[in-house]
């Protein structure tokens, strides 16, 4: 398999996993209380908001070529660690 075979494959699977946490952020809601609700609330849209763009770009850029493929693994890489944070600092917040 190519490298950008494996990473597409990486995405699809991480992903997911971001898709579940932002589930489970999700189910969880109800232990929030009134005060917290809303920003709990933002920022799991947030977090779908953000796995979207990535979604998209894949979507509309998954035939890039070689000159655009180097940028946008890296696009990719950083919303990855941007999501990631997210999702641990709600966890950390929010699911004590």
């Amino acid at each position: 398999m190519s490298t950008k075979t494996v990473f597409l494959e990486t995405v699809k699977s991480r992903l997911a996993a971001l898709k579940a946490d932002a589930d489970l952020l999700q189910s969880k809601a109800e232990r929030i209380g009134n005060e917290e609700f809303r920003q709990y609330t933002r920022t799991i849209q947030e977090i779908l908001a953000k796995i979207q763009q990535i979604e998209k770009r894949f979507t509309a850029d998954s035939q890039a070529n070689v000159d655009t493929w180097p940028a946008l693994k890296r696009k990719t890489e950083d919303a990855f660690m941007e999501i990631e944070s997210l999702v641990k600092k709600a966890k950390e917040t929010y699911l004590h």
